[in-house]
């Protein structure tokens, strides 16, 4: 399932297959764009839920494994940061659209 605003892709919810890489075979894994500082900091709270982006650039997306023990408040934050760091890079134009605005 990929989540989308304004025509650019900002979370993916997937679970890998079995036979993935380690860490990631069979996770079931949502993963977020995220401050690449941000990123630092969970992976070092959470380092067996937040992992490197699966099949994205590791500096500035995270997968987060969503059978973890995270709080929710913690994934729905990551969610919102991901959202506003996508929507922050669309056009104005585009950011108007999506606003209503």
């Amino acid at each position: 399932m990929v989540y989308w605003v304004g025509g650019r892709q900002f979370a993916c919810e997937l679970t890998a297959s079995p036979d993935a890489k380690p860490p990631y075979a069979g996770r079931h894994l949502l993963s977020l764009k995220c401050d690449p500082d941000r990123i630092l900091e969970l992976r070092a709270e959470h380092p067996d839920a937040v992992l490197p982006g699966y099949y994205s650039d590791g500096r500035t997306w995270v997968s987060v494994d969503l059978d973890a023990d995270l709080p929710d408040e913690l994934a729905l934050g990551l969610c919102d940061m991901s959202y506003d760091l996508v929507f922050a890079k669309l056009p104005k134009r585009v950011q108007r659209e999506v606003s209503g605005g």
